[in-house]
């Protein structure tokens, strides 16, 4: 079984997309003030307003650097745990996780992925099948399945 890879891909870059388009927001108003209207009136930027932007835009930007190296494509199996990254495959025995847990109300599911004797962590999603509810969200894929049963058997 192996993660979705557009959920994979949305994970990795949705950051880097909100700073684009708070940036071109920000470039927008700039140069088309006159574009800018809220209910009708014309909304003045000033020099706090762009600093709001600009930090919010870095703020984006950075947590893409932090982030979009530790989202991976994930295989797993009854053995064993692959990461599929674009130059190589990493493969893990079950034995060697640290720790495997679901981020809270996060949608699609997503997973953080500790393995034992090494720094940092990986966050993977699983396949297209889940609900959302008030409650957070329950993933229903069979990676899913596979996840609970492996935490259960293993005490993770």
């Amino acid at each position: 079984m192996q993660s979705d890879p557009l959920y994979t891909s949305f994970f990795k870059y949705i950051f880097l997309l909100v700073a684009l388009l708070i940036g071109i927001f920000g470039i927008t108003n700039h140069l088309f003030p006159q574009m800018s209207t809220t209910q009708e009136v014309l909304f003045d930027f000033d020099l706090f307003d762009y600093f709001l932007l600009v930090a919010a835009g870095l703020l984006a930007w950075l947590l893409h650097l932090i982030f979009s190296s530790r989202i991976v494509q994930v295989r797993l199996g009854a053995q064993r745990i692959s990461i599929l990254n674009p130059d190589q495959e990493i493969t893990f025995s079950w034995l060697q996780v640290e720790s495997l847990a679901k981020v809270c109300f996060v949608t699609p599911p997503l997973y953080t992925l500790r393995i034992k004797n090494k720094a940092g962590f990986y966050l993977f999603t699983t396949q297209n099948k889940y609900i959302q509810s008030g409650f957070g969200v329950v993933d229903l894929s069979e990676m899913g399945a596979l996840i609970k049963k492996k935490k259960k058997a293993l005490g993770i």
